[in-house]
Parts: C-alpha cells; sequence; structure tokens
C-alpha cells in the first residue's frame, strides 16, 4: 500500500496485525519518509515476495 488511505479497513487490519504495530498507528505513518522503503522491503523478505518486475504486468495483462 502506498497510502494511509489505500487498502480497506480490514486490509489495514491485517497487515498491522501481520507486522504487529497497532492499526491506529497507520494514520501517523512517514509515507514519504526513508523507512517507508526500508519497511517494506523487510515486509517483503520476511513474507517471501519480491517487487514486480515489468514481465509481471505483462503477463497479468494477457492473461
Amino acid at each position: 500500500m502506498r497510502t494511509p488511505a489505500a487498502g480497506t479497513k480490514s486490509c489495514r487490519a491485517y497487515v498491522a496485525q501481520r507486522v504487529k504495530v497497532p492499526a491506529e498507528d497507520w494514520a501517523s505513518y512517514d509515507w514519504q519518509g526513508r523507512a517507508v522503503t526500508r519497511h517494506r522491503a523487510e515486509i517483503r523478505t520476511a513474507f517471501g515476495f519480491r517487487e514486480s518486475a515489468e514481465e509481471d504486468q505483462e503477463s497479468w495483462r494477457s492473461g
């Protein structure tokens, strides 16, 4: 999620639970700072994800 408004309330609650932070802290998170880049990388590593690549987007479009 790229902004505090992104995602539904239940989605935000789920992510907050997984990363062990209060869901109420979502709105006060610094979405523009350097920490967000580091946190995204840590979350991807912890849950076995990677950043999407252009090839991924092409395969999604071709279905």
